[in-house]
């Protein structure tokens, strides 16, 4: 190259995504990507913990895919594992996503879009959960998705940042500005970066045309109960991160509740009471699955959400400290969702 040339430039997009044991999860992302309508892309895939099969499966796109596999030989969590993704990528803009999505073709082309608008924006695409048929997925797991979802479109533009999870995009510059993730942190990386994003001037929004499919949802209420008590120790985390957001939050809580609502808001302190650890939250979970087996829908589905806020606020509930020990007990470990 003379010195009067230009290095070539990079692509416009860069995916990252982590993965741990995903060979059975990874074909169906893959081949989302290969299909885009945009082709101007890098996909980054960071193998957290070495893994041969994994390896096998990425070898067979690097035809069809501009694609970087970087392997940390260990297990180090999804916050460490999208760093190094991130430091690697090419491109100004980067775009996040687990390996268990289903992006439409559209996906990258308008993520691309927003950004080019101008402003300083970060870009959530939401997930919907795909079920196989089930007890809990007709109890339960669908009308959660649901209304999950209609609660998501429907945030305050200083709430969206909380949305902040699986698959998203921001300028290279402002992850960079803001200081990128947080390896330290044990499951809140995804929500501490989004809320720093917001708290640094990135606009967020959440785009319903770039929805995504989440193909590993939960199958049981004991699955979700159990994972609530886990979120609701991510929640502790981030909140001891930044407390500022946690007085916000309990002060937005108590505003908007009526009078019926405070009747559940006790309802589910005490049930809360009753959940200890994640073994006892699992417990508490199959309790549920028990009542959508055999109750009345209308009543099993209270029952089914009573027990997973319930444990959702006891993750929230103990020290740190004693709900990671409590989570790794379990076998919660910190890896990927």
């Amino acid at each position: 190259m003379s010195a009067d040339q230009s290095p070539p430039a990079g692509p416009r997009a860069s995916v990252i995504v982590p993965t741990h044991h995903g060979a059975g999860r990874l074909p169906d992302l893959l081949d989302a990507l290969v299909g885009q309508d945009e082709g101007d892309f890098e996909v980054i895939v960071v193998v957290d913990g070495a893994d041969s099969v994994v390896l096998d499966v990425l070898a067979s796109y690097r035809d069809r895919l501009t694609l970087t596999t970087l392997v940390n030989e260990a297990n180090e969590g999804v916050g460490a594992a999208l760093a190094r993704g991130y430091a690697r990528a090419n491109s100004p803009i980067l775009i996040r996503c687990d390996d268990d999505i289903t992006p439409p073709p559209t996906f990258i082309s308008g993520h691309l879009a927003w950004h080019e608008e101008g402003t300083d924006r970060g870009i959530v695409s939401a997930t919907r959960d795909r079920f196989e048929d089930s007890a809990y997925a007709r109890g339960y797991g669908r009308w959660a998705t649901d209304e999950g979802l209609r609660q998501t479109y429907a945030l305050a533009p200083d709430q969206r940042w909380s949305a902040w999870a699986a698959c998203n995009s921001t300028r290279r510059d402002s992850y960079e500005r803001v200081g990128g993730f947080d390896s330290d942190l044990t499951y809140s990386e995804d929500l501490d970066l989004g809320y720093r994003l917001w708290r640094g001037g990135v606009e967020i929004i959440v785009d319903p045309a770039l929805e995504v499919v989440h193909r590993g949802p939960l199958t049981t209420a004991a699955q979700r109960v159990r994972r609530a008590y886990v979120s609701g120790v991510a929640r502790r985390e981030f909140w001891r991160c930044h407390p500022a957001a946690a007085a916000s939050a309990h002060r937005d809580a108590s505003a908007r509740r009526a009078p019926r609502e405070r009747v559940w808001a006790a309802l589910v302190a005490m049930v809360a009471m009753l959940v200890r650890s994640p073994r006892s939250a699992t417990r508490l979970g199959e309790v549920a699955d028990c009542v959508l087996a055999r109750g009345p829908l209308r009543i099993a589905r209270r029952v089914v959400a009573l027990a997973v806020q319930a444990s959702g606020r006891a993750g929230r509930r103990d020290s740190a400290v004693a709900s990671w020990e409590r989570a790794r007990e379990a076998g919660l470990q910190p890896t990927h969702r």
